[in-house]
């Protein structure tokens, strides 16, 4: 009876924080970026899409309208609230089964499910839609971009007074990047190999050899921080690019490009439409953001235009989204993190 209780509690308990609707403040269109004029001398493989027909079960999920409380009739109730009312009836429901003689559940703990947030867009911007992005990074006025494929991959800098590329060897794909000082930090695919260069120039001055596939690409103000396509961050030493410790994230593989914000990685995954808010001491899914929309304005000619890239903006606080083939990049506003989730579970 308790177990039947319980279950029809937590069935019935849902969270009506309204998410913000895509909106499109104050933005303004530049003039669409130049045209890439590389030859391609032959076909160029991709990085596969996952193979499961089925996809992980993730902490967020997606709901398309708000589930009335059982709880309270005020439908601003927020996360917070909710989470007492239902420990309170929850206490309730295990004394009154106490009282009944039957076993407490001394353990019992309360989690609510993620919603996934829509994006608040502040600005919009052109973007190369020949690009196959897999790193972005903003400094200052600039952006540092790195497209990938054989054959094709490339790093870019772009601003508004200055624009530089490097053509990497045809037989290197290009991945997540980082900035850390006077240098960027590019990744490769398969090659096992952290090509440095000059940030200023595009200068190639150094290289590093690691172990396994390199995907995503960000840092702390002690380490690197990478992704290999799996469900496990590596937390890697600046100057060596030793691996110091992993992080794994629960539920969540083919995790991409990275970005560190104020002691959350957010992360693409592979083929998924959401940035996901990690903490990057637990690894918990503090939330979601859904760029569905985005994408699909973003639409190009071609057909996989994976959501990919995530560049943090000090000065205006926003992240900047793109993705592969997209013809626009995005400024998001950054959400109010709750953390209490990450408590919970």
């Amino acid at each position: 009876m308790l177990f039947d209780i319980l279950l029809v509690l937590i069935l019935n308990l849902s969270s009506n924080d309204a998410s913000s609707s895509l909106r499109l403040n104050n933005y303004s269109l530049l003039d669409p970026a130049e045209p890439i004029t590389q030859k391609v001398v032959s076909t160029s493989a991709e990085r596969p899409a996952p193979q499961s027909s089925t996809e992980p079960q993730l902490y967020s999920t997606t709901s398309s309208a708000p589930v009335p409380l059982p709880l309270t009739d005020d439908r601003s109730v927020t996360r917070s609230a909710l989470i007492t009312q239902a420990a309170s009836i929850t206490q309730t429901t295990v004394t009154s089964s106490n009282e009944q003689g039957l076993r407490p559940l001394q353990h019992f703990k309360l989690t609510l499910p993620l919603l996934d947030l829509q994006p608040e867009v502040l600005a919009v911007e052109p973007y190369n839609q020949e690009w196959f992005t897999q790193g972005l990074y903003k400094d200052n006025d600039g952006f540092y971009i790195s497209s990938g494929l054989y054959n094709k991959s490339m790093l870019i800098y772009q601003s508004s007074n200055q624009r530089l590329r490097y053509f990497l060897p045809p037989n290197y794909f290009a991945e997540g990047l980082t900035v850390v000082g006077d240098k960027l930090f590019l990744l490769t695919w398969k090659e096992q190999t952290l090509l440095i260069f000059d940030k200023a120039t595009l200068t190639l001055i150094n290289k590093i050899a690691y172990e396994g596939e390199g995907w995503g690409l960000t840092h702390t103000e002690k380490s690197f921080i990478m992704s290999n396509g799996s469900n496990t961050l590596e937390f890697r030493d600046k100057q060596s690019f030793e691996v110091q410790h992993a992080l794994t994230i629960k539920n969540l593989n083919y995790i991409n490009e990275l970005e560190y914000v104020d002691g959350v990685i957010w992360a693409n995954r592979w083929y998924d439409d959401k940035i996901y808010a990690l903490d990057s001491t637990s690894g918990c899914i503090i939330t979601t953001i859904n760029l569905m929309n985005l994408r699909l304005t973003s639409m190009a000619h071609r057909k996989k235009n994976v959501t990919n890239g995530i560049a943090y903006d000090k000065e205006k606080n926003g992240l900047w989204v793109t993705g592969k083939y997209w013809k626009h990049r995005f400024l998001i506003a950054i959400p109010p993190l709750d953390r209490g989730h990450c408590e919970e579970i």
